[in-house]
């Protein structure tokens, strides 16, 4: 069978997928890199049934065919990743470089042995696809020689095909053998021995190699010295440092907050950490409280830095400086959305729909704004039929309004229609002729938003056991924030001396400036320490987008659900209790409108009729009558 060579970039994109057990069954787990690989990315989360594991920080589908089938859809090379071989340290893998299905084999050919050749049923085209893949199949961690020196006993270290050194120590009759997956015993049998090995948390029996096998923690080494005494002194040590350098490597993390905009911290996390570099700097410092250094920002220190540890045997450097620079404003590409938006529509509702989506594009909308009207629009010009809406009048306009109140749909819904048309009408073709009077809106309700107490709201800020969750929570609260301005919110949008946030291009383009809470600061310190935002204050699973707005929905019902209220409660409902709650508490109106951004103050007036100040201070004629005390007669 031959294999589709015409899209060349896409297939040689790869996604390896590995079975693993997740959540009590098994799933389809698929790696590839996110931040290189937008595409994919986007490809992914179209797929059906698939999720996304925080923990493991990867996309899964369920292991079935169909799901299987629906990832061989994509355009790109699949990859199956199989079990090591402990033993041998070869991988099994298959390459499928077509959605036709047509894989590669790549099979190991026996013990301490490199990758056998490709299957020779497979095209020629689809060897050249393996080379790259091979390549990228490394081990995060290397154990080098430099960390295990030779000593007395039989001690031996080799580096199989993978690239991760084993190393090997015989004495006593016993060889215990530790890599960065695997520490084996291999001994005669002695039942004490044996019986003792047993009780160690997690060990297994490995008949095919006739080794026991047991995680490389430090905690195993020091059960295996206990039972069997395989090493010598100096010998336990360095297996027991290798063993600890294994279990919790070497992290270094650069990273600015804004509450020092002029330092850089330097966080250290793992076993058999180094600082004397960092004590050579000058003008360090070490923040106890937090265990961070901090040190002047320049690029000339930055770069001391990063090129001293990334020459660091098993240091893992994650930089992520340039937050306070604000993100890269992406321009949007408004003709291929226009064109993809229109393209939705049948062929002869795309000239005029093409016409309307101009206009809106030409007047500055927001891409979000443009994808509502047109949507509200087709759906008139779809009720007109062959009429075109130039020749259409107030009546058929009516007519459409009727139909659409008449399928149940909300008032919002109806307004947006009524907008939509009236758009057209009055920005797109100017009628002079067309009665846009005529056109009725329905009765527009008086609706109070939904209050939650002031007991309520600290419930919910007690709720959440997440630093981050927690966050959102008091930002939403302390400062009014719309849940869009608060996933825009950067980091250089925090003036921490001001004890400010500036609310960059809010509702209607407006800018504005919110209060920052000094309970609020007091979480931020800690919440920058533990999750170093890059660029966003709230950043996504990638670490450069934003936090995706379904998640802040999602943490906020929870929070009052577990705080036991029975209410809807949405992240506008503590908009709404922070402008009442500073009307209570006696704070001008102007100022809440002004902190809030609302245009006309007839709006931030709606608080006063949900406000408990003057309405606690009136007395019940019922209370009047004393019936508490006849009741008691």
């Amino acid at each position: 069978m031959n294999v589709d060579m015409t899209d060349a970039t896409s297939k040689h994109k790869v996604i390896s997928i590995e079975k693993r057990r997740h959540r009590g069954q098994w799933q389809i787990f698929l790696h590839y890199d996110h931040k290189l690989h937008r595409d994919i990315d986007q490809e992914v989360r179209r797929l059906p049934n698939r999720r996304y594991s925080g923990s493991q920080k990867l996309w899964y589908l369920p292991y079935s065919r169909a799901a299987y089938a629906d990832l061989k859809q994509l355009p790109y090379a699949i990859e199956v990743l199989r079990k090591q071989n402990e033993e041998t340290h070869t991988t099994t893998t298959s390459v499928d470089t077509s959605n036709s299905g047509t894989t590669a084999e790549i099979r190991p050919k026996g013990e301490n042995n490199g990758i056998s050749k490709v299957n020779t049923s497979a095209k020629p085209q689809q060897a050249a696809i393996n080379q790259p893949i091979e390549a990228k199949r490394t081990v995060s961690r290397v154990i080098t020689k430099e960390q295990i020196v030779d000593s007395s006993t039989d001690q031996s270290e080799t580096t199989n095909t993978l690239g991760i050194s084993t190393t090997t120590w015989n004495a006593k009759g016993i060889e215990v053998t530790m890599n960065a997956r695997w520490l084996t015993i291999k001994l005669v049998y002695d039942k004490p021995i044996v019986e003792r090995i047993k009780q160690i948390k997690g060990a297994w029996w490995r008949a095919k190699s006739g080794t026991w096998m047991l995680k490389p923690l430090p905690e195993n080494v020091e059960a295996i010295q206990s039972i069997c005494s395989p090493f010598g002194k100096t010998d336990y040590e360095r297996a027991y440092n290798l063993a600890c350098s294994l279990s919790d490597p070497i992290v270094m993390e650069i990273y600015q907050t804004p509450e020092h905009p002029q330092i850089m911290a330097v966080k250290f996390r793992g076993y058999g950490v180094s600082t004397e570099f960092l004590k050579s700097l000058p003008n360090r410092n070490f923040d106890k409280i937090h265990k961070r250094w901090l040190i002047p920002l320049s690029d000339e220190l930055v770069k001391r830095l990063l090129d001293h540890y990334s020459e660091q045997p098993g240091v893992t450097v994650k930089n992520r400086l340039g937050g306070l620079k604000g993100a890269k404003m992406q321009s949007l590409d408004y003709a291929k959305l226009q064109l993809h938006l229109v393209g939705k529509f049948p062929e002869e509702m795309r000239e005029v729909l093409t016409l309307y989506t101009d206009a809106l594009i030409r007047m500055r909308y927001s891409w979000k704004t443009v994808t509502q009207y047109t949507s509200k629009f087709g759906k008139y010009v779809s009720f007109l039929g062959k009429k075109a809406p130039i020749e259409a009048d107030a009546k058929d306009a009516n007519q459409h309004l009727s139909l659409l109140a008449k399928q149940r749909v909300s008032e919002s819904m109806i307004h947006g229609a009524v907008n939509a048309i009236k758009y057209y009408y009055e920005k797109v073709i100017f009628a002079p002729n067309f009665e846009l009077s005529q056109i009725k809106r329905p009765k527009k309700s008086h609706r109070l938003p939904t209050i939650l107490s002031i007991e309520e709201v600290d419930r919910m800020m007690r709720s959440s056991k997440n630093l981050k969750h927690t966050a959102i929570l008091y930002l939403l609260y302390s400062s009014g924030l719309r849940l869009n301005e608060l996933l825009s919110l950067e980091l250089k949008d925090i003036y921490w001396d001001r004890n400010q946030l500036f609310v960059r291009t809010g509702k209607g383009k407006k800018d504005r400036m919110v209060m920052l809470s000094e309970t609020l600061k007091a979480l931020l310190t800690l919440y920058f320490d533990k999750y170093q935002p890059k660029v966003y204050l709230f950043n996504g699973q990638d670490g450069e987008s934003a936090y995706s707005s379904s998640s802040v929905q999602k943490i906020v019902k929870l929070a009052a659900h577990t705080a036991g209220i029975q209410r809807k409660v949405t992240p506008h409902t503590l908009r709404h209790c922070f402008a009442t709650h500073l009307m209570e508490s006696g704070t001008d109106v102007r100022y809440i409108q002004e902190l809030l951004g609302h245009k006309d103050i007839k709006t931030t007036l709606i608080y006063t009729h949900v406000t408990n100040k003057s309405i606690s201070q009136i007395t019940s004629p019922l209370d009047a009558l004393h019936l508490r005390d006849k009741n008691r007669n």
